[in-house]
């Protein structure tokens, strides 16, 4: 498809127009695996990403705007008036807080026909990881006190948190910044599956305790 493509600013200041470019991958079937023998790169996702150049310090990219529409992100207008790419990211889990992730993800399998792909002891809890195709079921068993504990014993098991897969986390928590929303992880840190992770505060995010995920 042929499409126009010109930069803009408010100002009518003139910027050099980017390619564009999509790579799609498709996700393979499910499999069982042991502990920690799958990395979560491999997962097979199906995943689209859109490269674009002329990247500006602390705003996103400036991107060229175009006389189609594409579904793979939107645009925006930061503090200087440049048009910006915004990123559309991917659902990747529920993480729900459970005192026995053995017998749930059982449960889970025998329901949803979810496959267990991922297992570890991380930050004083045991994380199951069941893939269910589009998606995955993070099951979240403490081990010791912390977090996910007191959330069991205040709340019982259910959803603790949902989490969304960004190719650039560092740029994804300056955007929340710029929305004007509260961090609670002002700079990424090692989650579980040995990726990147930062936390948004539930306040918000509609009450909703929201994880940026980079794969």
């Amino acid at each position: 498809m042929n499409c126009a493509i010109h930069a803009s600013k408010i100002d009518t200041h003139e910027i050099a127009s980017s390619p564009l470019s999509t790579e799609r991958t498709d996700r393979g079937p499910a499999t069982r695996v042991s502990s920690l023998s799958k990395p979560r790169d491999e997962r097979g996702n199906g995943r689209v990403s859109v490269g674009i150049g002329g990247r500006r310090t602390g705003h996103g990219v400036a991107v060229p705007s175009t006389d189609c529409h594409s579904s793979e992100g939107a645009t925006a207008q930061d503090s200087h008036g440049y048009r910006t790419h915004v990123e559309t990211m991917r659902f990747d889990h529920a993480g729900i807080a459970t005192d026995d992730a053995t017998t749930l993800a059982t449960l889970y399998t025998d329901l949803f026909g979810a496959s267990l792909v991922h297992e570890e002891e991380f930050d004083g809890m045991r994380v199951v990881f069941l893939d269910l195709g589009n998606g995955y079921f993070e099951l979240l068993e403490p081990l010791e006190d912390g977090t996910i504990a007191r959330y069991v014993d205040d709340h019982g098991s259910g959803i603790h948190h949902l989490a969304v897969e960004t190719d650039d986390i560092a740029g994804a928590l300056e955007r929340a910044r710029e929305l004007g929303l509260e961090l609670i992880d002002e700079a990424p840190r090692r989650g579980a599956w040995g990726h990147d992770v930062a936390f948004l505060h539930p306040k918000s995010t509609g009450g909703v305790l929201v994880e940026f995920v980079e794969h």
